[in-house]
């Protein structure tokens, strides 16, 4: 992201893992600490003592929130894999830990920073520069991102990665599935481990800033001769590992569009969603990360600006299977169908209850039924979003596949689910079924 509206605080990051270790165990204790108090209170006034609720009270989620924020890392990254804003994997205490996670933290003071570049670029690496910005305008899960003007003119964006994230990680993970096993805070049939691992492997892969690199240059190389959409341009003789150099793209944030004219909206709508259905079924190679601030708006020339590339992962062709039989069962508009895919390839539990049943069903008759009455379907105005009641945890956590879903499938869901959420709150209105068949039967 190369944008922020508010100031980023500035707090050492712990750079090993002893140190890493040392902040999870205070952790562990103040949560325990607090837990094991409330626990008393209720056992001395003769009340039930309920362990999740006195672990998952307001002031031990703010305590996670204020040490895991300041870890950054595998937190983070965990974070953004099971929680989206309007969506239930974990109970919604502990999305509230990970949710606060996403959008608040804490960047490297400018003396952790210049040692950071000293290792990368060397001793006296502010010679390439006319100006370098030491407040960030942007913090992720493990970097930051800096403005600067090199000697020769260009702005440009520094991406520059927190110290020692790689060796770091398996630690942190591990930490991470302490913390949900010990307080039993994850649904029955979710195999906590298996995602930690994806978890774990995805951010493995994107603290290789070169890696992000190559992907910037591929889906440049994608967007030839599109106007529609544009990525920065990579400085190959500044990027590292831990340091990635880019242009400096300037437009708006793509939630001020939310205020744009109907018009403008669907046609922001549209390169959203085609943009997408281009990555699965053309690229094979899907940017995944779903937050808004990875996409700017060049309001003169309307184009989407695409920002971060580190959270890539490229379609299987088992999962691009998955995908083109759910997209052209579901231009037929025949729910029992799409319902018998789903079950089919482990999307949903092959034995459901009657309510479970009941649920499924009323969600894709609504869907199919929309989709059939008009030419547009409204994402502002669907009834569906009515039947999802997101404080019903129950329900959720048994739709659950019971069988582990591939990593390409898992992110990918993710940025589906991003992605319907934003056209909801944007109030698009799209030809949805006349977009999808544009790719009917391409596998």
């Amino acid at each position: 992201m190369h944008n922020t509206q508010t100031p980023l605080r500035s707090a050492r990051v712990p750079a090993s893992q002893v140190e890493r270790s040392l902040r999870s165990a205070g952790l562990f204790m103040r949560l325990g600490a607090s837990a094991g108090t409330q626990i008393a209170k209720d056992f001395f006034r003769a009340r039930d003592v309920d362990m999740k609720s006195a672990v998952l009270s307001p002031q031990n989620i703010q305590t996670a929130v204020n040490s895991l924020k300041h870890l950054r890392g595998a937190a983070m990254k965990f974070g953004q894999l099971v929680s989206l804003d309007e969506s239930v994997v974990l109970t919604p205490e502990t999305a509230a830990i990970f949710a606060e996670l996403r959008n608040t933290g804490y960047a490297m003071p400018p003396k952790q920073l210049r040692q950071v570049l000293d290792k990368n670029w060397g001793l006296g690496w502010q010679k390439q520069f006319k100006s370098f910005d030491v407040r960030p305008i942007a913090a992720a899960s493990i970097g930051q991102v800096h403005r600067a003007k090199l000697k020769t003119g260009q702005d440009v964006a520094i991406k520059v990665q927190f110290p020692n994230m790689r060796r770091t990680v398996d630690g942190d993970v591990s930490t991470l599935i302490t913390m949900v096993k010990t307080f039993g805070v994850a649904p029955e049939n979710l195999d906590i481990d298996h995602y930690a691992s994806l978890a774990r492997d995805q951010l493995i892969a994107e603290t290789d800033y070169l890696q992000e690199a190559d992907n910037l240059r591929q889906f440049a190389q994608y967007f030839a001769g599109d106007a529609r959409y544009r990525v920065p341009k990579v400085y190959d003789d500044l990027s590292t590992t831990d340091v990635l150099v880019m242009s400096l793209e300037n437009g708006v944030p793509l939630e001020t569009t939310r205020d744009w004219s109907a018009d403008q909206q669907k046609r922001i709508g549209q390169d959203l969603v085609d943009l997408f259905l281009r990555e699965v079924f053309e690229f094979k190679h899907v940017q995944t990360d779903p937050n808004l601030a990875n996409y700017l708006i060049d309001p003169d020339t309307h184009q989407l600006i695409l920002l971060d590339f580190g959270a890539c992962v490229r379609i299987s062709e088992t999962s691009l299977n998955v995908y083109q039989t759910l997209l052209n069962a579901g231009i037929t508009l025949e729910p029992e169908r799409m319902k018998r895919i789903f079950v089919d390839h482990n999307l949903l539990p092959p034995e459901l209850n009657a309510a479970e049943d009941a649920f499924v069903d009323q969600v894709l008759n609504t869907v199919m039924a929309e989709l059939a009455a008009t030419d547009m379907f409204s994402f502002a105005q669907s009834r569906v979003f009515d039947l999802l009641d997101l404080n019903d945890v129950k329900l959720y956590t048994a739709l659950l596949p019971h069988e582990n879903l591939p990593v390409d499938l898992i992110f990918t869901q993710r940025k589906i689910i991003g992605l319907i959420l934003f056209l909801r709150s944007l109030g698009a209105s799209l030809p949805v079924t006349q977009m999808l068949k544009v790719y009917e039967n391409r596998g």
